[in-house]
């Protein structure tokens, strides 16, 4: 009978730390990435304890942002993050531990991807204005409900992002999950726009196989039907204890004028193991 590890977005507890990461084939020529490595401590969130998870998140990036100037490109999208890039490693998600990265982009649409967490109860904006300080709000969001759960958390890429994780899942089937692009802010200055969410399995960390390419539906307002995906691992992969990625080209598209990028929102994202 499977079983299944479900991620309860809405629990977090998380040791974050940022380390050094490798170039991957599948970016575009947009995107020139230096690494830097930057110890920023820890992030938990327990139960609905969000508000104090944003304020350990703020505290340890205010105090190594000097340092590791990368960090402040996450609060500054207006600054030159072209080429900088950084990962969070170990953010455990019930009991699922994720190396998260975020990655620079050039003009004319600067961006630095992140993740943040949407809390649809707080009353926060769908895009909260940069500060020139890190803020622990800044790491709260609102954004779309998915009608077909109803869920009240969800986990935002913003950007170029990407979520590995840390370590291999046992017997692992199928990933399953609901996906939404984010929703435009009123304040927002570049237009989003549909972009691509990979999925991709390996036994290594080194040889990826992609087991799915989406694209997120577009919000038809503050509340919709998510698409729900469900991808299966390649039969000759069964059997085998596989990391798995979350890679979201949402960066800022390049050429002319052209000012735009993308978020995706992710709900009730569950393993399914043999």
């Amino acid at each position: 009978m499977n079983k299944k590890v479900l991620i309860l977005i809405c629990t977090l507890f998380a040791f974050i730390t940022v380390n050094t990461i490798g170039a991957y084939s599948y970016w575009d020529s947009m995107t020139d990435r230096q690494s830097e490595i930057a110890p920023i401590g820890e992030w938990r969130i327990i139960g609905t304890d969000f508000t104090q998870a944003a304020i350990d998140l703020q505290t340890y990036i205010t105090n190594y942002v000097s340092i590791y100037p990368s960090l402040d490109f996450i609060y500054n999208q207006l600054g030159n993050s072209s080429g900088q890039s950084y990962t969070i490693p170990n953010i455990s998600i019930n009991n699922v531990v994720w190396d998260i990265s975020g990655f620079g982009t050039k003009p004319p649409a600067k961006s630095m991807g992140f993740v943040q967490i949407v809390d649809r109860t707080g009353g926060y904006p769908i895009l909260p204005v940069a500060p020139t300080t890190p803020e622990s709000d800044y790491f709260l969001v609102n954004d779309v409900r998915n009608t077909n759960t109803d869920n009240d958390y969800s986990i935002r890429m913003n950007y170029g992002s990407e979520m590995v994780t840390d370590q291999p899942i046992t017997g692992l089937t199928q990933v399953s999950f609901y996906a939404s692009r984010g929703t435009q802010a009123s304040n927002e200055l570049l237009i989003l726009v549909n972009r691509t969410l990979e999925v991709k399995v390996s036994v290594d960390k080194v040889s990826w196989t992609t087991i799915g390419t989406i694209t997120p539906s577009t919000p038809s307002g503050s509340s919709y039907s998510f698409t729900k995906f469900v991808l299966d691992v390649p039969a000759n992969l069964l059997g085998n204890d596989l990391y798995v990625t979350f890679h979201f080209n949402g960066e800022g598209a390049g050429g002319g004028s052209s000012k735009t990028y993308s978020r995706v929102v992710i709900d009730e994202l569950n393993f399914i193991t043999s």
